[in-house]
């Protein structure tokens, strides 16, 4: 069997030459099929021609981003707790109110002798 990628001896090559036999396509062994769809790999080929599947490559899986978009979702969540907090004590509470003033005033009895105030004056 002859992979699809490769020159033919009976097909001419460019220029109306026919392929030297050194280029001729190499039977596939019968191990080296592709795992998807059975076709037939040449030995160098990493994908299959008939169905693209990886035959001889890995491909690596996506990363997951799951665990990181968790994360960052919490860390906005805090976020945005610590400020409504901060907010709510610079509305509500930051500043100390203080406390209500009593005055107390007393009058002095009617013919009680007034006390020397601010107008006596000391004799030397």
């Amino acid at each position: 069997m002859i992979s699809a990628g490769a020159p033919s001896a009976d097909l001419p090559a460019r220029g109306g030459e026919t392929a030297p036999s050194s280029v001729q396509a190499r039977p596939a062994d019968p191990a080296e099929a592709c795992p998807l769809c059975g076709a037939a790999l040449a030995r160098e080929q990493e994908w299959c021609l008939s169905c693209g599947a990886a035959a001889r490559t890995r491909v690596a899986p996506a990363p997951s981003w799951r665990a990181p978009i968790v994360l960052a979702s919490v860390l906005v969540l805090v976020f945005l707790g610590v400020l409504a907090g901060a907010l709510v004590k610079l509305a509500y509470g930051s500043v100390a109110r203080p406390a209500p003033l009593t005055r107390v005033m007393t009058s002095a009895p009617a013919g009680a002798p007034a006390t020397a105030g601010a107008g006596a004056t000391r004799a030397r």
